[in-house]
């Protein structure tokens, strides 16, 4: 059993609703040296715990293999998992699905911007992503 899937099942049914926070599970990873400090489970499109369209988040600081994304965002089983790594003044962004790599997804582009703008650049007015469709830019409003 993995370590993902073991620290998932203690933290199963963790809850905490926060402005618009699902879940904020507290996991550390270590996977050929890639560390997930945080995964983020946000409901995009409403301000009401399970409503809207969730997507889980990840914010990193270096890139994990395809094959750990896509093996995470399988036991995560939510439409879309994104994961992000700042470069530069911007935040390179890739979804997976449980089906694999996709090319865009609106809501977890935003869920993602979310959790940067509150979280982790909480001074900042927007988020830029650089991604396979191109760029894309949420400001704070």
């Amino acid at each position: 059993e993995s370590i993902y899937r073991q620290a998932r099942k203690k933290l199963h049914g963790c809850q905490g609703p926060r402005l618009k926070i699902l879940r904020r599970t507290e996991l550390q990873l270590i996977w050929n040296k890639y560390i997930i400090t945080r995964q983020y489970i946000i409901d995009a499109f409403t301000d009401k715990v399970f409503h809207g369209n969730p997507a889980a988040i990840c914010i990193l600081e270096q890139w994990p293999s395809g094959e750990l994304m896509l093996n995470m965002a399988v036991e995560n089983n939510l439409s879309e998992t994104a994961f992000a790594v700042k470069k530069g003044g911007s935040y390179h962004l890739r979804w997976f699905t449980p089906g694999g790599e996709i090319n865009l997804c609106g809501h977890a582009t935003l869920a993602c911007a979310y959790v940067i703008l509150n979280f982790h650049e909480k001074e900042a007015a927007k988020v830029v992503f650089q991604t396979l469709s191109g760029d894309l830019a949420v400001e704070r409003h």
